[in-house]
This record gives C-alpha cells, structure tokens and sequence, in this order.
C-alpha cells in the first residue's frame, strides 16, 4: 500500500536466526527480492545483552564475545557461535542478500528512475558504495 501512494519503502531482514538454516536464509532473500522494497537492508542476528536470547545462549556458552562494541547490527561480528550455522555460511548469505538485491537489474533501474526523478542520484550513489563497503 505504501508504494501505491509513492512512499518510498524500506525492507529489514535478518539472518542467522536460531532456527535459521541455508534454505530458510535462501527464503528471506528471494521473500525480499519479492517484496521490491525501495531500499532493502539485512543484517545477521545479533544476542543483544539483556535480551532472552542473549541469557539463554550465554548459558550454552554460545556468547565469545563481551567487548560491546562488537555488538553493532551493521557490521556483523563473530560474538557468538551460533547453534547450526557456520559464521563463513553466515557472512557468505549476508553478502548474497545484498548482491542479489542490490546487483539486480530491477532494483537498479528503480534507484536511477527515482534519483533522477527526485534529484537525489548522487546521494543514492553514494549510499550503494557505503553499502559495498560492508562485504559482498
């Protein structure tokens, strides 16, 4: 409904949830490519302290990490070990999430119609290579 009336959309996923496992991240990816969200985004599950996750994984010994800086959703790091996923298979679905959103061609062809149409080329060019950054 939001793209109907010309709102911009913003699609948040995430990966690496406990149950998670590489059918279900291949899901998610291909549920977002679906969706078209305007500005797509995911990162990979972070047991933030204080939360149930985090106390129920702590006490599994799960947790590798309580420098709290690393706990940061846009840069994952390995903080913890998740229960059925290798971290490599982790970062690997996490860079596949944003080359198969960000790399394809409707997705491209949406951002530079809309970046012309609102002025805003520069500013989204800008963000795609910040994103780049982060992985792929």
């Amino acid at each position: 409904m939001a793209k109907e009336v010309g709102l911009e959309t913003m699609g948040f996923f995430m990966l690496g949830l406990p149950d998670d496992t590489i059918e279900t991240m291949k899901k998610t990816i291909d549920f977002a490519i679906e969706l078209e969200p305007d500005i797509p985004k995911t990162t990979i599950l972070t047991p933030y302290p204080g939360t149930n996750l985090f106390d129920e994984w702590s006490k599994k010994g799960y947790i590798k990490s309580r420098v709290w800086s690393e706990y940061s959703y846009h840069t994952p790091y390995t903080v913890y070990v998740h229960p059925t996923l290798d971290w490599d298979v982790l970062k690997e679905y996490y860079n596949l999430f944003y080359r198969r959103t960000y790399l394809n061609s409707r997705f491209i062809l949406r951002r530079l119609r809309r970046g012309i149409e609102t002025g805003e080329l520069l500013h989204d060019v800008y963000y795609f290579f910040r994103t780049l950054r982060y992985g792929w």
